[in-house]
C-alpha cells in the first residue's frame, strides 16, 4: 500500500509539472503592462476630452479619420438611432455659447493589430451641469498618421430636470444641451 500511495504522489507531482507547460501553438499569457498603442489611445481620449472644453475644432478634427466620421446616438432602447458626423460635432462645440464638458470613466480599450475599440461611461456637463450620460463606444483606425477615430456611437440617459425646456414644437419638455446629435434637433441647443 505504501508504494501505491508513493507511486500515485509521484504520478500527480509530474501530471501537475506537466500541466504548467503551455501548449504548443497556445498564446502566451496577457501582458499586464499597458501597450504603447493603449497608451496612444488613452492620449487621443484626453485630447478628445480636452479640445472640447478649449472649444478646439481643429484639434477635434486632427484626431478624426476624416470630416465625415459617424457619430451615431441612441436615446432609450427601441428609438431611431440619431445620425451625425465629426464635422456636425465639431460645429456643435465651436458654437457652444458655455462651457461643455465630456467626461470619461470605467474606460476599457481593446487593440487588435491595427483596430482599436474603446468603451467607456461618459456624462456630458453645460454650465457645469451633467445634462445626459450613458455608454461611449469608438472605433480606431492605426493609420500612418497614427490612431484615428473611425467612428462614435453612444446612448443617451437624460439628466432629470437638467436645463430642461418647453420645446414649443413637440410641447414637452426637453433638455436644453445635451451631447449633440447633429443639430437636427432645435430643443438640444
Amino acid at each position: 500500500m505504501r508504494m501505491n500511495l508513493s507511486l500515485l504522489l509521484g504520478c500527480l507531482v509530474a501530471l501537475s509539472a506537466c500541466a504548467a507547460q503551455p501548449v504548443r501553438g497556445e498564446s502566451p499569457p496577457p501582458q499586464v503592462a499597458k501597450s504603447a498603442d493603449v497608451t496612444a489611445i488613452e492620449r487621443i481620449l484626453e485630447s478628445f476630452r480636452t479640445a472640447i472644453i478649449a472649444k478646439a475644432g481643429p484639434a477635434l478634427e486632427e484626431l478624426m479619420l476624416a470630416p465625415d466620421v459617424p457619430f451615431q446616438s441612441i436615446v432609450g432602447t427601441a428609438a431611431e438611432p440619431r445620425r451625425s458626423t465629426a464635422a456636425d460635432f465639431i460645429r456643435f462645440v465651436n458654437g457652444a455659447t458655455t462651457a461643455v464638458e465630456e467626461k470619461f470613466s470605467d474606460v476599457h480599450i481593446t487593440v487588435d493589430g491595427g483596430l482599436a475599440v474603446l468603451d467607456a461611461r461618459y456624462s456630458f456637463h453645460d454650465a457645469g451641469v451633467q445634462t445626459n450620460a450613458g455608454r461611449e463606444v469608438w472605433v480606431l483606425l492605426s493609420t500612418p498618421r497614427g490612431w484615428k477615430i473611425a467612428s462614435v456611437t453612444w446612448s443617451i440617459v437624460r439628466a432629470v430636470g437638467a436645463g430642461e425646456r418647453r420645446d414649443p414644437q413637440l410641447g414637452v419638455a426637453r433638455i436644453a444641451a445635451v451631447h449633440p446629435d447633429g443639430g437636427a434637433d432645435p430643443a438640444y441647443r
